[in-house]
Formats: C-alpha cells, sequence, structure tokens
C-alpha cells in the first residue's frame, strides 16, 4: 500500500464530495529596467500573489463589498466596515422568532450615509427576503413577508433615487419600488404588453432575477420573458417610465448574474456559470471575449471603471478589448467575492477574508528537492477522512506505486496531491492520471505539504 496526500481533484470531488481542478499558475519572470537612460524601461511583470486570511470569525465570512466611502464584509447576521487593524461591526440583525436566523446577502451604497443591505431568513420555506436602508433615508421592503416563494432581484440607483426590484408572492408579482430619494418611477410591462398569454407569468411580462442601473441611469432587470427566454427590460436614462424590452446576444443566465458599473452608460454582466462576459453599452449588448484560453469565470469585478476578471488562477483586466493579466496566484481560488481597492486585492475564498500578499513560487525548476504533482482542490464538503475512491482506483494502475504517496494537503482550502520522489516520477504519473481520469489537470510543482493527510492506495492485482 501507499500514502498519498490530498489536494482534491476528479470525480470524488464535485457532487457530495467535489473536488475541483484548479491549475497552478507559475511565477511570472521579474521585470528588470535598464539602469542607462536611452534605454527603454522593461514594463514590470505583473505580481504573484499569495492568500493571507486576515481576521479570522468563528461562523466564517460570506462577502467582502466596495463601497464609496468604505470596504464592507458580512459575516452571517452581521456586517462591519473593514480597517488596517480589524472589522468593525457595524450591525448585527435578530432572527425571526418562528423562521430563523437572518442571513445578510450583501451590502451595497455610500458609507456612511447610504449604506443599503439586502437579508435573507435561513428557513427556505420563508426566506423573507427584504431590502432596508441600513443608514440615512429610505424605506424598507419585505418580498413575500408572510412566507413562500420571494426574492430580491436587485437595486438600482438613479442619481439620489433608489429603486428596488423583487417578486412577492401575495402582493402583486414583480415590483418595483422607490425606496431611496426624489421619487423615480419605472414599471414592468404587463402580460399584454410584453406578448405573454396570462397563463404564462403572474402579473408581468418579464420573470425579474436580476436588476441594476448604468452610472449615465439607465435601468436594466434581466429575466425570462414570460417566463421562457432570457430578456431584458431597459429603461433608457431620463426617459419613460415604461421600458423596451432588448434579447441580449447568446441569451443569459437565469439568475445569479453579477451587475458590474462600468464607465458612464456601460454594464457589464458576469455569471460564474457562464464563460462568457455580456456588455451593454448605449442601447445595446455584445459579448466580451472569453478569458485566455477560455477558462471559467470565477469571479469579475470593478475597479476604477476598469474590469477585472479570474478563473482561479490569474487576474486579468480589460484593456483595449482585451484581456491583460493584473496578477497570478500561486494557489487557485473560487473566490466567492473579490475586489481591488487602492493597490490591494481583497476576497472570500473558502469562508475565509483573505488579502491578496506576495507570493513564493511553487513552479517546478531544475535542482528542485520536493517534487511534487498538483491534482486538484477538495469539496469543503468531503468528509475529513474522506478517502477518494475514484483517485485511489486511477492511481492503483500506476507502474511505480511504491514510489509516490497520495496525500490530502491544506494551502488556504483542502487539496489533494502526490508526493514524488524526482522529476521523471512526476511526469509519468502526471500521463497516468490524464490517461486514467477525464478532465483532470495534474501539475508538477516544487512544494513539500504541511501536515498532509496520507491517503493509503493498494496496488492492483
Amino acid at each position: 500500500s501507499v500514502a498519498l496526500v490530498a489536494c482534491y481533484p476528479a470525480k470524488d470531488k464535485a457532487t457530495a464530495n467535489p473536488e475541483t481542478a484548479a491549475s497552478q499558475a507559475t511565477a511570472p519572470a521579474s521585470a528588470s529596467a535598464s539602469t542607462s537612460a536611452a534605454a527603454a524601461i522593461t514594463p514590470e511583470a505583473p505580481p504573484l500573489l499569495d492568500l493571507a486570511e486576515q481576521f479570522p470569525v468563528p461562523e466564517s465570512y460570506s462577502g467582502v463589498y466596495a463601497l464609496d466611502g468604505a470596504i464592507i464584509v458580512s459575516s452571517r447576521n452581521r456586517y462591519g466596515r473593514l480597517g488596517d487593524q480589524g472589522v468593525e461591526w457595524l450591525k448585527t440583525y435578530g432572527g425571526h422568532p418562528a423562521y430563523g436566523e437572518t442571513i445578510v446577502m450583501s451590502v451595497s451604497g455610500v458609507y456612511p450615509d447610504g449604506v443599503d443591505v439586502i437579508t435573507s431568513l435561513s428557513n427556505g420555506r420563508a426566506p423573507l427576503p427584504s431590502y432596508s436602508p441600513a443608514t440615512g433615508q429610505g424605506s424598507g421592503v419585505t418580498f413575500s413577508p408572510g412566507g413562500g416563494m420571494g426574492w430580491v432581484a436587485g437595486i438600482a440607483r438613479v442619481g439620489a433615487s433608489t429603486l428596488v426590484a423583487g417578486y412577492d408572492n401575495m402582493e402583486g408579482g414583480h415590483q418595483i419600488l422607490h425606496v431611496r430619494g426624489p421619487k423615480l418611477e419605472r414599471k414592468h410591462l404587463s402580460l399584454k404588453e410584453g406578448g405573454c398569454s396570462e397563463e404564462d407569468f403572474p402579473k408581468a411580462a418579464l420573470e425579474t432575477h436580476d436588476f441594476g442601473a448604468t452610472k449615465a441611469g439607465t435601468v436594466l432587470a434581466f429575466g425570462d420573458l414570460c417566463g421562457k427566454e432570457s430578456a431584458v427590460e431597459v429603461w433608457a436614462a431620463g426617459g419613460s417610465s415604461k421600458p423596451k424590452i432588448v434579447k441580449p446576444p447568446g441569451g443569459l443566465e437565469s439568475y445569479g448574474n453579477d451587475l458590474l458599473q462600468g464607465p458612464g452608460d456601460v454594464l457589464w454582466i458576469a455569471n460564474s456559470r457562464d464563460k462568457q462576459i455580456l456588455e451593454y453599452k448605449d442601447g445595446g449588448f455584445s459579448q466580451l471575449p472569453a478569458l485566455p484560453g477560455d477558462k471559467k469565470l470565477v469571479k469579475a469585478f470593478v475597479d476604477r471603471d476598469t474590469l477585472h476578471a479570474t478563473d482561479g488562477n490569474v487576474i486579468y483586466k480589460l484593456d483595449g478589448g482585451a484581456w491583460k493579466t493584473a496578477a497570478t496566484l500561486v494557489w487557485s481560488s473560487d473566490f466567492s467575492h473579490l475586489l481591488l481597492r487602492d493597490g490591494t486585492y481583497w476576497g472570500v475564498s473558502a469562508s475565509k477574508l483573505v488579502k491578496l500578499v506576495p507570493g513564493k513560487s511553487n513552479a517546478y525548476t531544475e535542482g528542485c528537492k520536493t517534487p511534487f504533482v498538483q491534482l486538484y482542490d477538495v469539496s469543503d464538503k468531503a468528509e475529513p477522512t474522506y478517502k477518494f475512491p475514484t483517485t485511489t482506483k486511477a492511481l492503483a494502475t500506476f507502474a511505480d506505486i511504491e514510489k509516490v504517496g497520495l496525500v490530502e494537503y491544506y494551502e488556504g482550502r483542502r487539496r489533494l496531491g502526490i508526493t514524488v520522489p524526482s522529476k521523471e516520477v512526476g511526469d509519468a504519473v502526471i500521463a497516468h492520471v490524464k490517461a486514467t481520469m477525464k478532465d483532470e489537470d495534474p501539475k508538477l510543482l516544487c512544494y513539500e505539504p504541511k501536515k498532509p493527510r496520507a491517503i493509503e492506495v493498494t496496488k492492483a492485482k
């Protein structure tokens, strides 16, 4: 038998015990500038960054948000302002006597006098999704206050006015409500106006799941027209309270889209279930280029009107219509949140608040004394003693199984990998994994795991 160290890949990963393969970024070559005044200056190479956990809390972090005036973090039923020395917790929400704990879903707006918070209860049958003006003047609203299906689709800020859209199963279906500032009215199209039959969907033509606005004041609602095909209602800035219907090219995910404001009348629509990012600009939609290598989209965000996106290994920024590398990561990460403020990246990864700091490359180079094969990330849902049956079965037929060890280890999150005695054995086991485990992308590193958990592998007979 052989002991293996875990980084968690393959089939053992994804469902009940997801192990999602994540490719390993290598360190970029360091840039150098000529000492000669006549020589051209070489552009500085993108930094290599590592995840450093910050200000741990017992109950985990659920979000980090870039507000005008502050970085705000959330942890279950509370939110606070991130500072140099820690988190100043600003508000804690009480629960519902019958329906459970209040969970902070998102925080946005302007700090300190215009903070907007969306909350939901932990009870799936009665989530009572709510918007509240946590600071400043405004009106709160709860959708489906009696329980049952309901949601907050989003918040749109138009000048000093704020609108909230959501679905209420008791009070009129899909609604757009004015909650802050000068009166502003925006109305969904009726079933008839949208060309829907009365049976298609109650009260409105668009089943709205995402809602927002551009900086210029154009308001957009994203969802399914007549409950069937993806479409967008667009209210032009300063125009009528009634929208026009636009069908974006290539369709759109029905829910879970991040709506990111660009400059002027630009809005980017990103979804981690889709490799593409959609751009709305001056009345029309277009698809942005896929990330280099057609990689998955983990998270997108905006800093100073510039769109950024990451595949979990590299952070890119959109420059002149093309993706350019802004930073690479020592270890891959599935960020649930990521932002850039004053030159520093902050994120939430594996329910931890992380700051991206200068890192040390673990790329394999000649002379490395600790070659190591990275396999994949391990799901947090996997049992602590999970044995990775799919992976061990594949490795059992490796000719030199006695020379390697399968291990689980921790670098920002649970991961699975293989200790190897040399580059030659590492290359051989990589070839074996690629041949026996579909869609896996193992990498040879120079790395020695700390406190690895050995996974037994028995050689096939």
